[in-house]
């Protein structure tokens, strides 16, 4: 078998190279020439079967999910590990997965452990989004009842500014270290953060728009089960298709956001009446 394998599709969408060590990736290529090292090239058009034979599976390939994934997923079940490294982002891709069992319990325990693994990260990150939009919306509205207050009684602002500028700023290492939480979780830095801004769009949208009690309580669970079901799809394909996942996954909850919107979106009397309760109490207060 070839020690090396370089994959080159036309106009240089994607070069790929794919050693079973390491360490001849890491080499250019006058040093692999000196080292007598065998290099097998490997040409895929983007009109061959094994990439879908058609102009519509070309266009979905190179603009939504992109020809690495499919080299990677390609790559490893005809070499069952390995090293890849795409010559044109310098990403370095490992390939040695842990083989899994054929016995039953072995099955049964990877599929706990994804699941708790799953149920953790998701608890984990809704939990400190929606403390860090609480906790942010709490003192705003204190905010805004002392600038009030102060204006009322012609008072500094100063003093007020600066104590809710500094009590900010408190929210800052929370939110970096709920990135810092993701990024190890994830492989891809970019999807980390994509998947942190889905969770923070939805927190505000939970905090604005779902006020009916049928909605606060099934509007939650909704967004926990999709997100837990992108959760375990990644950790159960590592090559797996992530983008179009996340892609799934945003669209199935912004059909739920719309659906809650439309059917519970619209305030009552009686929950406006409530509302402005609530502001005239905390005003005095």
């Amino acid at each position: 078998p070839p020690l090396f394998l370089s994959s080159s599709p036309p106009l240089l969408l994607l070069s790929c190279r794919h050693s079973r060590e390491k360490g001849y990736l890491l080499l250019s290529d006058d040093a692999l020439a000196s080292l007598n090292v065998s290099v097998h090239t490997v040409t895929v058009f983007p009109t061959d079967t094994c990439l879908g034979g058609d102009r519509g599976s070309s266009l979905v390939l190179h603009y939504f999910i992109g020809y690495d994934t499919v080299i990677l997923n390609q790559l490893h079940a005809l070499f069952q590990g390995g090293y890849v490294h795409n010559v044109h982002s310098y990403d370095l891709y490992n390939l040695n997965f842990p083989r899994q069992s054929e016995s039953w319990e072995d099955l049964i325990y990877h599929k706990i452990r994804v699941f708790v693994t799953s149920v953790l990260l998701v608890f984990t990150t809704t939990t400190l989004v929606a403390f860090t939009l609480r906790e942010t919306h709490t003192r705003v509205l204190r905010f805004t009842v002392h600038l009030r207050y102060r204006s009322r009684h012609r008072a500094q602002y100063l003093p007020i500014f600066l104590t809710h500028c500094l009590e900010s700023l408190a929210f800052v290492p929370i939110m970096i270290g709920v990135l810092m939480f993701l990024f190890e979780f994830f492989d891809d830095q970019v999807l980390a953060f994509l998947v942190f801004s889905l969770v923070w769009s939805c927190e505000i949208f939970s905090m604005i728009r779902v006020r009916a009690n049928p909605a606060m309580r099934l509007f939650p669970c909704f967004f926990f089960s999709l997100f837990l079901l992108f959760m375990i799809y990644l950790y159960s394909f590592p090559l797996g298709f992530s983008y179009v996942a996340f892609a799934c996954w945003l669209s199935s909850v912004v059909a739920v956001m719309l659906h809650f919107s439309n059917r519970f979106g619209a305030a009552g009397p009686a929950q406006r009446a409530a509302s402005m309760h609530v502001i005239t109490t905390l005003f005095w207060a």
